[in-house]
């Protein structure tokens, strides 16, 4: 039972810490990238949060793997990352030529999300764990929220830009920080 706390409450301070960081990550990138190449990859910013989901549920995948692993059950492993793969080749084919970039990350994303879900569903069988799902879903969902805010309201000037993103900031760290 102290092993499942301790899953349970590393899990979230995981998820938790690591979706904030993804926010202030995606909320810095246009300026990093203004630092670290040329104009034209600049717009490579958007892809940011798309991008930091495969190591975002890479991570998560881990505890779900300690499940597994502690039941006994590592045969089911290979097969989920067999499928994940499967599943990011066939996306990867039906979404890179009608988007491009944007289409591989997109399948990347979802593809992890896939392996993800499949690991936590197969280890919660096998161990039981309380993982604070719902408080991670509620903390993606103002990530995500604040995220997609910016990248569709997200103005022309910089300065604007910057204090969308400042605002949109504090407004997901004060969600976090009061949940």
């Amino acid at each position: 039972e102290q092993l499942q706390q301790t899953f349970s409450t590393t899990s979230r301070v995981y998820g938790s810490l690591f979706l904030f960081l993804i926010v202030a990550f995606s909320f810095v990138m246009p300026e990093l990238l203004t630092l670290a190449t040329t104009p034209e990859f600049v717009e490579g910013y958007r892809l940011v949060p798309i991008l930091c989901i495969g190591p975002l549920v890479q991570g998560w995948v881990l505890f779900a793997y300690d499940g597994i692993h502690l039941a006994g059950k590592t045969r089911m492993i290979p097969v989920i990352l067999l499928t994940g793969m499967l599943v990011n080749l066939l996306l990867n084919a039906l979404l890179i030529p009608p988007l491009g970039m944007t289409g591989a990350a997109i399948a990347t994303a979802l593809s992890m999300l896939l392996i993800g879900g499949w690991a936590h569903h197969v280890s919660a069988r096998l161990y039981p764990v309380a993982y604070p799902v719902g408080h991670l879903m509620k903390v993606a969902s103002a990530a995500a929220v604040v995220l997609i805010a910016f990248l569709l309201l997200d103005p022309e000037d910089v300065w604007l830009s910057r204090g969308l993103r400042l605002m949109l900031f504090t407004a997901f760290a004060s969600a976090l920080w009061f949940s």
